[in-house]
């Protein structure tokens, strides 16, 4: 259901863009980080380290965050990767 949500909502673009960051993501589609972490089952504060590459993402969180948001888990580990 999120996933077709997101398909009418998002630009075409908006996942593919080259520079994207995940924080980027959730900020410009107001997902909020209480949300995602509750359907990743970890707390605000561990994704937020995460999501500021302050620690190592597991692949089953990487798999965690892409099904929450509808997304592939290549695209979630790009946003992740082009983190300054």
């Amino acid at each position: 259901m999120l996933q077709k949500y997101l398909a009418r909502v998002l630009p075409k673009n908006s996942v593919s863009n080259p520079k994207g960051t995940l924080v980027n993501f959730l900020a410009d589609y107001g997902i909020k980080q209480k949300w995602l972490s509750n359907r990743m089952n970890v707390s605000e504060g561990m994704l937020s380290l995460l999501l500021h590459n302050k620690r190592t993402w597991q692949h089953n969180q990487v798999e965690d965050c892409a099904n929450a948001l509808g997304l592939h888990a290549k695209q979630v580990v790009e946003m992740i990767e082009n983190y300054d």
